[in-house]
């Protein structure tokens, strides 16, 4: 972990960095996860990035002057990337850090170039309004979210998720290792409260087996729209066509997570149905996580109960 913004004008906009310090010297050098906080003082944004710096001549990092080339790398990488449950839903492309801001008025060159380079090596992440900060397991889980695919994208061997910098070392750890270090380095209450992505994923595609098991025994052709669409399953038989929102739990089920999307398309289509998955196994393999069983509840038709539904944040509009 590096922090910055302790030399004069870099004070703008401070940050602290999450790298990989077996792969990078610096934390600007590779892929790394910034929390950045705009120079306005009204957002702070979770960002995972390419590489802002890369080594000089001399062995010294310095700051990279080619913005288009670092944007590009951004979208490059992002193209790559299967985004998952929340980030895709209430993520963002691109961060603003505030240079338009009259704070910024004094700011020298090297510094503008900076924060430029910050913004343009933005590849996803969250972006949080002042006085509006989610609650700790939100943040929490949010950076557990950004570092798995650091992890898995700083493993990759292709090229075009290889960042600009250094080069990478010749003993580096695996996924599983590196990922092991780094959640020891947390409290056991921070690794109970935060799910692991392997094993969500795992839950998820259990429950959208359970459903679709279901659904195929009864008649209905079930396909697959969870990355194109605010719900998970198309059911149709005929004439006849049904939205499914699947929910898997590897416990008893008391409440599920609902995206704004997810409430919103519930509200306005007449078809909808609510599956939950309730007490999905999970037993770790040598490949990974593996899920099993789990016990289908239907709401159906699911018409959503406002009384039912509890905020945990909000976003707010400026404009």
């Amino acid at each position: 972990m590096a922090d910055g913004g302790t030399n004069g004008n870099a004070a703008y906009v401070p940050w602290v960095r999450v790298f990989d310090s077996s792969r990078w010297r610096h934390a600007a050098q590779g892929l790394n996860i910034g929390w950045f906080f705009s120079g306005s003082g009204e957002t702070v944004n979770l960002s995972l990035l390419v590489a802002t710096s890369t080594y000089g001549a001399t062995g010294r990092t310095r700051h990279r002057s080619d913005r288009g080339a670092i944007q590009a790398e951004a979208e490059q990488l992002r193209s790559h990337l299967e985004l998952p449950g929340r980030l895709r839903s209430d993520g963002v492309d691109e961060i603003d850090l505030g240079l338009a801001h009259k704070l910024g008025d004094g700011l020298n060159a090297g510094a503008v170039r900076r924060v430029q380079n910050y913004e343009a090596a933005h590849v996803c992440g969250f972006r949080y309004q002042r006085h509006q900060i989610p609650d700790d397991e939100t943040l929490l889980s949010d950076q557990h979210t950004l570092l798995r695919i650091l992890l898995d994208a700083s493993q990759e061997d292709g090229a075009a998720l290889r960042p600009n910098g250094a080069p990478r070392t010749e003993a580096s750890p695996t996924i599983e290792t590196a990922g092991t270090c780094r959640r020891m380095r947390y409290s056991a209450s921070w690794r109970t409260r935060v799910p692991d992505a392997k094993r969500n994923k795992a839950v998820e595609l259990q429950a959208m087996s359970v459903v679709e098991d279901h659904y195929s025994s009864e008649g209905w052709t079930c396909i697959d729209v969870s990355g194109t669409e605010p719900f998970d399953l198309k059911l149709v038989r005929g004439d006849e066509q049904l939205h499914v929102e699947v929910k898997g739990l590897s416990g008893p089920g008391e409440a599920v997570t609902l995206t704004a999307n997810e409430v919103r398309h519930a509200q306005t289509f007449p078809n909808c149905i609510l599956a939950v998955v309730d007490d999905i196994r999970i037993e770790e393999t040598p490949n990974g996580p593996a899920a099993a069983g789990g016990a289908l509840r239907l709401w159906d038709p699911w018409i959503i109960d406002e009384d039912r539904l509890r905020p945990t944040q909000y976003r707010y509009g400026l404009t």
